[in-house]
Formats: C-alpha cells, sequence, structure tokens
C-alpha cells in the first residue's frame, strides 16, 4: 500500500536514468494506479532512454542528457 496518486500529478526522482528500465515499471505503474500526470526528473538521462520514457511520461526533465548510455558512475566524482 501507498499514497494514493488517482487523479495526482506525481513527481518521480531518482539519481539517474542508465537503461530506463527501473523509471519505465515506474511510471507504469503509477499510470495503472491511476495518477493524472507523471514527471520524471533526474540529473543524467541518455537521449536514447529519455525517447522511449517519453511513453510513460508526460515530462523527462533531466540535467544532461548524454548522447550514449553510460554507467551512472562516469557522471559523478562520488557515486556510493
Amino acid at each position: 500500500a501507498g499514497l494514493p496518486v488517482q487523479g495526482r500529478t506525481v513527481v518521480v526522482v531518482d539519481d539517474g536514468v542508465e537503461t530506463g528500465t527501473a523509471a519505465a515499471a515506474a511510471g507504469a505503474a503509477l499510470r495503472a494506479a491511476g495518477a493524472d500526470r507523471v514527471v520524471l526528473a533526474v540529473p543524467v538521462c541518455p537521449r536514447e532512454s529519455e525517447a522511449q520514457l517519453r511513453a510513460r511520461y508526460d515530462d523527462v526533465i533531466a540535467v544532461t542528457k548524454p548522447l550514449a548510455r553510460r554507467s551512472l558512475r562516469w557522471h559523478y566524482d562520488t557515486f556510493a
């Protein structure tokens, strides 16, 4: 059980997207739960992943949108 999302705007925040698999699953679950608008906000999202995630999210906000997918560790000085 979680917070009710039906009819609400939900913002999903993560430390970054690599392949987009987890973000896609979260977006699908929120849509299935009845969220009215779903937004993904991350510091890093490869352009290829962003294109796929736009099918699940109304908006994808990313500070950095690299051309190629890389490990999230590559984008951080310290990533533990």
